[in-house]
């Protein structure tokens, strides 16, 4: 082999390292595989206007949704938009605005969601997350045992 038989190899390989990581950035998957998440939540078929979903693996939150009036979320992790792709259980809490109170006692607000989304081991919510943008709909009742 010759000097410039090496110097085009080399050249070959990273012009497609090059191609490969354009690729991955214009794909928005990037090197790690981050996944994006979004989705809606209802309750009796209405969007769910507060509240927050959380994505947990291992019992360990993974990744948080705030839940805005249109019943729409995304997922962040700490302040990065998206989330570890993977198979996560998934609970959906939100409460209403607390009734006012005698001074001195602390506002008790009601839960909105029935308490059964609010427990990671009773909701039967889950979301098998992949790289990549994904979404995630969720669709409470009230009476979760129907």
């Amino acid at each position: 082999m010759t000097k410039s038989s090496d110097t085009r190899g080399l050249a070959a390989v990273a012009g497609a390292f090059i191609a490969s990581a354009i690729m991955l950035f214009l794909c928005g998957c990037g090197p790690s595989g981050w996944a994006q998440v979004e989705g809606r939540v209802t309750l009796d078929g209405e969007p769910l206007g507060s509240g927050t979903v959380v994505f947990l693996t291992a019992g360990q939150s993974s990744g948080v949704g705030m839940i805005g009036p249109d019943g729409t979320y995304t997922v962040m992790t700490g302040s990065r938009k998206g989330m570890e792709p993977g198979d996560y259980r998934v609970t959906v809490t939100a409460f209403d605005a607390p009734a006012p109170t005698p001074p001195g006692e602390p506002p008790m607000p009601p839960l909105i969601t029935p308490l059964k989304y609010n427990n990671v081991e009773a909701s039967g919510l889950s979301a098998q997350i992949s790289a990549g943008s994904n979404r995630c709909d969720f669709d409470l009742i009230r009476d979760p045992s129907s």
